[in-house]
């Protein structure tokens, strides 16, 4: 018969045994707790957001698209090799080499939907660009040339930089959605399915020239580039990772035909440079500028007395001088400045820039001071000359 020396080790083991077992079963619960609940429902949201290039003299976007009544034009800009340019003393880095690659529509169809299919093993859905020409435009050449093998049609890839770290643009490639039987259903993510999604978006824009961000998470991923030059994505569980991907696309919109190729990005139109509408003028029936709008959130305050005069923001003003041959479209509803006694224009407000129009409207009656004649449409209010009645 055992003693009650002999039992308490046997205790202690059965102690033990119960503590790790219930150690198990806590883990275990809280493994099967996440892969039913956590895995699909966490988020761990990561965020990358593209602007135009740190390495070009010109301040290009990633991608730019340029509507006509009778044209679309889709262009990406991307650049030649994997490496920082040279720093100079000053700290400033040369400009990259930048290749344009793009492609031209003639036609309200910009692609038609088409089918890989493996029999027995899988199903690709795809858009395959259609009505268009396809161009390559590296810097130094004056118009781009008609594309050969490289074009959208087999890139998917893309050199870019996100506040001056190199990256990779990347397509999503085969995404799979659903299946039939034991075979897999994909549809492919690229850039044609991205002009084919965004190609009405693209030409309700307003005319003139906007850059906006817009999410192209369904169709790219980003790979940053690492000290070792090598491009790789963050070690994290795909699981509970969310990845947005905004891209600044720059859009300007004509409201006129496309009749010459100099009015193109390319600087050719059907694939030749020298392309001009029979019969018509480029310099009657086009206008090579771009009219841009400006409101009440353009303007900075400067101060004066009995209130404040409004000038062109800073900002607004390198930013607008990216663009060539840019005319301002200007309305004011001065009832954006409420509690601001806003007294009228600074001098040369708008510096050398030309402009289309001013309008400017008001809920109440009101003066407002210019010192520079200009044709000024109004509403309720009363433009003064330089301060005098």
């Amino acid at each position: 018969m055992a003693t009650n020396n002999e039992s308490k080790p046997n205790i202690i083991i059965v102690i033990i045994v119960a503590i790790l077992f219930l150690i198990a079963t806590f883990f275990n619960c809280w493994m099967l707790w996440y892969e039913l609940y956590l895995k699909n429902n966490t988020q761990v949201v990561h965020s990358y957001f593209v602007d135009d290039g740190a390495y070009t003299d010109d301040g290009r976007y990633f991608m730019e698209v340029q509507v006509f009544k009778n044209c679309l034009e889709v262009k990406i800009n991307h650049y030649i090799e994997a490496s920082l340019p040279q720093k100079n003393e000053d700290g400033e880095y040369d400009d990259k080499l930048v290749i344009a690659t793009g492609v031209q529509f003639y036609d309200a169809n910009v692609a038609e939907r088409c089918c890989e299919t493996h029999p027995f093993v899988d199903d690709t859905y795809y858009y395959k660009l259609q009505n268009c020409v396809f161009y390559s435009h590296p810097d130094g050449l004056e118009t781009a040339f008609k594309s050969g093998g490289v074009s959208f049609e087999n890139e998917n890839k893309w050199i870019w930089d996100i506040g001056g770290t190199l990256c990779e643009i990347q397509e999503k490639g085969k995404v799979q959605y659903d299946s039939f039987l034991w075979m897999p259903q994909y549809e492919k993510y690229d850039v044609s399915r991205l002009i084919f999604d965004h190609a009405s978006a693209f030409k309700s824009f307003r005319k003139g020239v906007t850059v906006a961000p817009i999410n192209l998470s369904p169709y790219f991923n980003i790979l940053m580039q690492g000290q070792d030059g090598k491009f790789t994505k963050e070690v994290v569980d795909q699981n509970i990772l969310t990845e947005f991907t905004h891209v600044n696309v720059k859009i300007t919109v004509n409201d006129v035909n496309l009749i010459s190729a100099q009015q193109s990005m390319f600087k050719s139109y059907l694939g030749n440079p020298n392309y001009e509408k029979d019969g018509q003028s480029s310099e009657t029936y086009w206008k090579d500028e771009t009219i841009y709008d400006v409101t009440s959130d353009d303007f900075k305050y400067d101060k004066a007395e009995g209130g404040y005069t409004i000038s062109l923001k800073n900002s607004f003003l390198t930013f607008i001088k990216e663009f060539s041959n840019v005319v301002l479209n200007v309305e004011i509803n001065l009832d954006d400045f409420d509690g601001i006694n806003v007294l009228g224009f600074s001098k040369n407000p708008f510096e050398s820039l030309p402009i289309e129009k001013i309008k400017l409207t008001s809920s109440q009656q009101r003066s407002f001071t210019v010192f520079e004649d200009y044709e000024i449409e109004t509403q309720n209010v009363t433009v003064v000359k330089g301060g005098d009645a």
